[in-house]
Parts: structure tokens; C-alpha cells; sequence
């Protein structure tokens, strides 16, 4: 019985994925995550206090999608009837 490649690469793909579980590297990554967005927010409110930045950060519920921030940003703007002009030019880079 000969066996083909692609029960090689199934076989591969759930011991590396196995391997990836069982070392709690998912778990790593989000510890790491959380820490870094923990030290993010720490500067923002620092830099609010210093520069007397305004500054809204938004539940996590609301950050997991890009699709979802943008529509959140586009339903508050609409509630305070923050509208621009559609001659204005976007510019992607924060300067300070």
C-alpha cells in the first residue's frame, strides 16, 4: 500500500498544529497581545495628560474587525451630525 502525499501533508498539518496547542503557543501570543496593548494604553493616557490629547478608545467588542471600527466611527459621527466636506483632502499620517 503505497500512501500519498497528501495524507503526508494532513498528517504534518496536525502534528505541527498539535505541537502549536499542546506548547500553549496561542495562549503566548495573546498574553503578549494583551501586555502590549495594556503598555499602549498607558501611553495614550499619559499623552492625554500631558498634551491634553481627547482621547476615546473603544470597547474590544468593537476592535475586532477593521469593517466593525469603521462602521462604529461612521454611526457615532451620524449621531453627532459630524459631517465633512467632500472636498477635503485625507492624510493618512498623524503628525505631532
Amino acid at each position: 500500500m503505497i500512501i500519498n502525499a497528501t495524507f503526508w501533508v494532513a498528517v504534518s498539518f496536525f502534528i505541527f498544529f498539535g505541537a502549536l496547542i499542546y506548547l500553549k503557543v496561542p495562549q503566548k501570543v495573546n498574553d503578549s497581545l494583551e501586555n502590549k496593548i495594556s503598555e499602549i494604553k498607558k501611553e495614550l493616557e499619559l499623552r492625554k495628560k500631558t498634551k491634553n490629547w481627547e482621547i476615546h478608545i473603544p470597547p474590544t467588542e468593537f476592535t475586532t474587525d477593521n469593517a466593525a471600527m469603521i462602521g462604529i466611527v461612521g454611526y457615532y459621527k451620524l449621531l453627532n451630525k459630524d459631517f465633512s466636506n467632500l472636498n477635503e483632502v485625507s492624510d493618512p499620517r498623524l503628525t505631532f
